[in-house]
């Protein structure tokens, strides 16, 4: 054997003339390849006044008249000799100043010695194994995205989420235990959704943003400072107009209304009655239009009745007879079941009184 195994230096033969130039070159190849540093990985082309110890790794392309025919990844050093290529055996380690960063030979190529190119990894794992999946995964009690105050940036911060298109998803879940109960983002459209989920595969849709309608749509019930916010089930509505404008009322009797409006299906058409389907307060309206009177009646009104005795605060009083519309409203509170009527009341127990169609009532619930 007359080099060694590894680093090819040449041995000292017996009876060898001239010993001392096996040696020193010996000496200038391990002063190259020891604490290896190279002054670059990317120079193409040969410097033309190189210092005495300066180690290059060639890139592709490589060229001068030391250089030429050197292939890519040749580790060359200029000595008192010329340039002088090492023996580039698997774990050598080369400090590139020009990066600067330590290199690795790995038989084949050279590469970063924390791993590979980070600028083409398929996938990440941090303090975690990474898979085909979730080619990135941080394992941490906290992460911590912020803006570049280095380069400098702009001082913004602004995380992008991308799809391929409407029909792909592009969102955030929160998990229990690796089971969802939460999901906002584009969940198959382009509206913004938050759904929710009791236990991970059922998902319904909490609070959707449309981004073609024009409106939010709130799914669940919802409380503001501890009081729940009504949705449409919670607000009944009624809107009932006079029947017709040719009977003659005499006093205290019901006025026939038939109902434009109801909401919650609450209105008795035969009894002209509406029963109140939730607690609350309600905001009342009472309109009255009088046509015509007979007897001595000089003043009418249209007042409010709950359950049918009960007077309650609206009145629509019209003391000279004429078409005038008169308007009168309040706040009343209701409790589920209560029957609400309006009733035509004179002060001519012999008399009567016609009401044009303008009369009516407007109930609705709001608190």
């Amino acid at each position: 054997m007359t080099s060694s195994p590894r680093l090819n230096l040449s041995f000292v033969m017996p009876a060898q003339a001239q010993k001392h130039v096996t040696v020193n070159e010996g000496l200038e190849r391990l002063d190259a390849i020891v604490q290896a540093c190279a002054v670059s990985r990317t120079t193409v082309q040969q410097p033309q006044d190189p210092q005495f110890g300066d180690s290059y790794i060639l890139p592709d392309g490589a060229s001068g008249p030391d250089w030429d025919g050197e292939p890519e990844g040749a580790f060359l050093t200029f000595t008192d000799a010329g340039w002088s290529a090492s023996h580039t055996l698997t774990g050598l380690r080369v400090w590139v100043k020009d990066i600067p960063a330590l290199w690795v030979f790995d038989g084949a190529n050279w590469t970063p010695a924390g791993g590979p190119d980070l600028d083409a990894l398929d996938r990440l794992g941090i303090n975690a194994g990474a898979d085909s999946v979730n080619r990135l995964v941080v394992k941490s009690d906290a992460e911590l995205l912020t803006h570049d105050d280095v380069t400098p940036g702009s001082g913004d911060a602004r995380k992008v989420i991308n799809r391929a298109g409407p029909g792909n998803t592009a969102s955030v879940v929160f998990q229990n235990n690796y089971s969802g109960r939460a999901e906002f983002g584009l969940i198959g459209d382009d509206d913004f959704a938050l759904k929710t989920s009791p236990d991970g595969s059922a998902f319904s849709p909490s609070m959707i943003l449309s981004a073609g309608r024009n409106k939010a749509e709130i799914n669940h019930p919802l409380d503001v400072l501890g009081s729940p916010v009504m949705t449409a089930d919670d607000k009944p509505l009624l809107v009932a107009n006079l029947r017709s404008s040719s009977y003659d009322y005499i006093d205290n009797e019901v006025v026939q209304l038939d109902e434009a409006i109801d909401s919650h299906n609450g209105f008795d058409p035969v009894n002209s009655t509406y029963t109140i389907p939730h607690t609350g307060f309600y905001f009342v309206q009472i309109g009255m239009v009088t046509r015509s009177v007979s007897g001595d009646v000089s003043t009418v009104q249209v007042r409010l009745y709950k359950n049918l005795t009960v007077r309650q605060s609206v009145t629509a009083r019209n003391t000279e007879i004429n078409t005038t519309r008169l308007n009168d409203a309040s706040l009343i509170s209701f409790s589920q079941g209560d029957i609400v009527t309006i009733r035509a009341q004179i002060n001519d127990p012999d008399g009567t009184v016609r009401f044009f169609s303008g009369t009516r009532i407007t109930l609705f619930r709001v608190v």
